[in-house]
């Protein structure tokens, strides 16, 4: 055997090696990214089981104080901006300087399925958009030239839009 054969198998096993990091690195990012959201649920809201949800359009579920609350995990950077355009369009910005109107939009995904969704159960459903971890901000677009920007306590098309930092105080305050 001469040596073309070694590095063809060498060759091969470095890109059997990257392609399946190219897979596993972001399951495990996800996943871990996962238990960090449990952990702070758990942590804001102690003695309440925190359950997975078992549809795509959002991710966990808890029942609080006779209420159903219904979590979508939004994961953003620091640098990027949410943009509520209309009920069923949010778009993430990550250019916050060089965002035009006319910019193709980078929609958060199965939203109308989450905004629509109407649980069975009979009980009260708060819907929860948590931006993890921070974003610079969400903004609201209220008519073509007028913006205005979302607290979480602002109901917008029946969703809260709280950061993951916000989450504690928006459960200790009253309704």
């Amino acid at each position: 055997m001469d040596s073309s054969y070694y590095v063809l198998i060498g060759v091969g096993v470095m890109a059997i090696l990257f392609a399946s990091a190219l897979f596993i690195i972001p399951i495990q990012l996800k996943k871990k990214r996962m238990n960090a959201i449990t952990s702070l649920l758990t942590d804001v809201l102690p003695n309440q089981t925190i359950h997975p949800s078992n549809v795509k359009y959002y991710d966990f579920f808890t029942d609080y104080q006779s209420k159903r609350y219904m979590f979508k995990i939004l994961p953003f950077d620091l640098k990027h901006e949410l943009i509520i355009t209309n009920k069923y369009f949010w778009c993430i910005n990550g250019d916050l300087r060089g965002w035009r109107r006319s910019t193709v939009p980078d929609l958060c995904p199965w939203v109308p399925e989450f905004v629509d969704y109407i649980p069975q159960n009979g009980m009260k459903t708060i819907k929860i958009a948590l931006i993890y971890p921070d974003c610079y901000n969400v903004t609201r677009y209220l008519n073509e030239s007028d913006v205005e920007l979302v607290k979480p306590k602002d109901l917008v098309y029946g969703v809260h839009f709280v950061k993951a930092l916000d989450l504690k105080q928006f459960f200790q305050k009253p309704e």
